[in-house]
């Protein structure tokens, strides 16, 4: 059964609603007119359900269809002024177009940020939103209006396409939860203080146990020492940097310093030079002649600032290594810490030069100490104790296969065979 109420504009019809219902679902305001579309509401008054429907004032003496069709005529002006004014950009009206070009690049196929989320792991609270707020839909399928069953298709698509879009369906979901979420009895007034209170009980928790408000607590995951060492020796040599750096380093090093590549990728030829510089594609990855020494040159790069991993897939990077092997002498060490290197093609007079470290040893020492700070990152462990088997160091493959095994990590039925039959040689 369903029963509408209906009367008078700004007489109290959403608030009758609301209390015979105990939601908020229907919009209470001051000004008269606000509820305009029709509105329907679960309710249970002694023991019988049925359905509520708010409705908007009725004012014989204020039928205008004239304002009425003014403002749907508004509205459609500014919605065609809107795509219009969408021409005013790079693409123009090819955004479709260029959205299924940039799936096609070998650039964005690299980047984390637009690979797909998974439907169960990091970021969990991204999943915890999608199925509360399908779930949220599904079961007041009948009271969702159209407009919102499209805003929900087109943003939970666009953000299980590309983890750069969740933060589209992280804006909406909570809206629409909030909207069509029925709660069967009224909660108690004094409900949203006891949710203030735990939600401020819990920022303190965080707070005194470090995760939250920690100034400078990340600072390890950059290259902040290498940069103040660039920044302080005025190296102004034409820099190559790893890409996942360079938003960093254009922060502290801008002016003086440009970087070779950052998160933006914006060009796909610098890109792809870049993969050369770093793996020498074609040529021995761990030599420094090839493409990787035509490259460098013809850039005119005179300083390289790397580390040894990508940490978030644990992939090598051979430059680093390439680097402390050479044998000729052109890139000297200037400058290392735990995890960054800086060498100079040449280093200003007085500079002292470092002797290079043991590659092997370095490798092994920086991906250590990425574990004791991020354990989830555990992948260079595994790469690693690949490396050491294959260069028949048992003792040190086996030793760093059981860092990764003992760290989360994803499946891998590989390695957990491979693990056990070490011991066994």
């Amino acid at each position: 059964m369903k029963v509408a109420i209906v009367g008078y504009p700004n007489v109290g019809k959403s608030s009758l609603v609301n209390r015979l219902t105990g939601t908020r679902e229907a919009v209470v305001h001051e000004q008269a007119g606000i509820p305009r579309d029709r509105k329907e509401i679960p309710c249970e008054w002694n023991g019988r359900r049925f359905t509520l429907i708010d409705t908007g004032g009725l004012d014989g003496e204020d039928i205008d269809p004239i304002a009425g069709s003014l403002r749907e005529r508004r509205l459609w002006t500014v919605a065609l002024l809107s795509v219009a004014a969408s021409f005013f950009n790079p693409n123009h009206w090819r955004i479709f177009e260029v959205m299924l070009l940039y799936r096609q690049s070998a650039l964005t196929h690299a980047l984390v940020e637009w690979r797909p989320p998974g439907l169960w792991q990091p970021p969990y609270m991204f999943d915890l939103l999608l199925y509360a707020a399908a779930l949220t839909l599904i079961l007041a399928w009948r009271r969702v209006r159209l407009s919102d069953w499209l805003l929900a298709a087109a943003f939970g698509a666009a953000a299980l396409t590309a983890f750069r879009n969740v933060m589209l369906f992280a804006f909406l979901a909570p809206v629409l939860i909030a909207a069509y979420f029925t709660f069967k009895r009224s909660l108690p007034a004094r409900t949203g203080i006891a949710v203030l209170a735990l939600t401020m009980a819990g920022i303190g928790i965080a707070i005194v146990r470090g995760p939250f408000f920690q100034l400078r607590a990340a600072e390890w995951q950059f290259p902040a020492g290498a940069a103040q060492f660039l920044k302080a020796n005025h190296i102004t040599a034409p820099l190559f940097n790893t890409h996942e750096e360079g938003g960093y380093l254009i922060w502290r090093l801008w002016p003086d310093q440009r970087v070779f590549i950052d998160g933006r990728s914006l060009n796909e030829s610098v890109y792809q030079d870049y993969r050369r510089i770093l793996y020498n594609r074609g040529a021995d990855p761990y030599a420094i002649s090839g493409p990787r020494a035509e490259t460098l040159a013809r850039y005119g790069v005179g300083a390289i600032l790397v580390n040894d991993f990508l940490y978030s897939s644990g992939r090598l990077y051979p430059l680093a290594s390439a680097l402390m092997n050479s044998q000729d002498g052109e890139w000297k060490l200037v400058y290392q810490d735990a995890q960054w290197m800086v060498f100079l093609r040449q280093p200003p007079a007085g500079m002292p030069v470092l002797e290079m470290p043991n590659a092997l040893d370095r490798l092994e020492s920086e991906c250590l100490y990425h574990l004791d700070r991020a354990p989830e990152e555990c992948a260079c462990a595994r790469t690693l104790g690949q490396i050491f088997l294959n260069s028949k160091d048992l003792e040190r493959g086996r030793r760093l296969l059981g860092v990764y095994l003992a760290h989360p990590h994803p499946p891998d039925p590989e390695v957990e065979a491979l693990y056990p039959r070490l011991f066994l040689r």
